[in-house]
């Protein structure tokens, strides 16, 4: 993933006003975070959030066949047992990583795993080499388990701030959150027309939860936009994480790798221009989430900036 990005022109400096619970108002100069976070000389690094659930051969996630084979699992379990599984799915060694351990009596799920041949042939040189052919088959292997296989901590999302409230956000904003359906454990959520989901082993939960806030809040989910998305989707993963990094600068949230955010970013734009407009959008977004989920006696103190 691309690590620097082209600079965008200067926008005007511009602060908006917030005022925190039992608190002096004090200016945010949002523009300055969103210059830090396209600034190829601020130190960025993508980290082990979207390649920490190893469970492939070579140390990465489950491929997409994989993936669709292990869903179709779940599907059957559901069907045969009325219970539905929560994913997403790992082998055994993988649940280490997240703190959790495999329930006795769990019943593994199977993986399909390519099968290769080895060919020798001989190159321009005159040198005998072994070539890597296929996959010329595949064969079934019990490894994966479930997350509802495991047992563990939970995901708690606590209050973040002595203000804002996120059942209070999701209230006014008319957003749901939905159980999480995916087989890959590396993707942190995901969001479609006015729910999202997070992964329940999720790195920084409510970094991603803001991310999707993003999306949703920014139209990129509705039915109008999903093709646009598909165009455009550097500039719209730049927008939600905008909104996520500013939201956590002003929610002062800790469970979080600003780094992270930025490698994120300058991958998706690899060198890509940002429009004032596109920003504008960010701004508004996050003035929107962060207004709605204020207490009643704080709404409509905040002004975008």
């Amino acid at each position: 993933m691309a690590t620097t990005t082209k600079t965008r022109k200067a926008a005007p400096k511009s602060k908006g006003t917030y005022r925190k619970a039992g608190s002096e108002a004090i200016e945010v100069n949002w523009h300055e975070f969103i210059k830090e976070m396209l600034d190829p000389a601020i130190p960025a690094h993508i980290g082990s959030t979207y390649s920490a659930f190893k469970a492939g051969s070579e140390g990465h996630g489950y491929s997409p066949l994989n993936q669709f084979w292990l869903t179709w699992q779940a599907i059957i379990e559901e069907r045969t047992t009325g219970k539905k599984p929560v994913l997403p799915v790992g082998p055994y060694g993988a649940w280490k990583h997240f703190d959790r351990h495999v329930v006795k009596g769990a019943k593994a799920k199977t993986v399909l795993a390519p099968v290769f041949i080895w060919k020798k042939e001989t190159d321009e040189t005159g040198k005998e080499r072994k070539v890597k052919i296929g996959p010329v088959n595949y064969k079934v292997i019990k490894t994966a388990f479930f997350y509802s296989d495991t047992d563990g901590a939970p995901l708690e999302l606590g209050p973040v701030s002595e203000d804002w409230t996120l059942e209070r956000a999701l209230e006014v904003l008319d957003i749901q959150q939905v159980s999480y359906d995916l087989a890959d454990g590396n993707t942190q959520g995901y969001s479609t027309g006015r729910k999202f989901a997070l992964n329940p082993v999720a790195a920084h939960p409510y970094k991603t939860l803001f991310h999707e806030l993003g999306h949703i809040v920014l139209g990129h989910t509705s039915a109008e936009q999903v093709g646009d998305y598909q165009s455009h989707r550097g500039i719209k993963e730049f927008q939600a994480e905008a909104v996520a990094y500013l939201l956590a600068h002003e929610l002062d949230l800790t469970d979080w790798d600003a780094s992270e955010s930025r490698a994120y970013v300058r991958g998706w734009l690899s060198g890509g221009e940002v429009s004032d407009k596109d920003i504008r959008q960010v701004f508004g977004a996050v003035s929107k989430i962060l207004n709605a989920g204020r207490s009643k006696a704080e709404e409509g103190e905040g002004e975008a900036a």
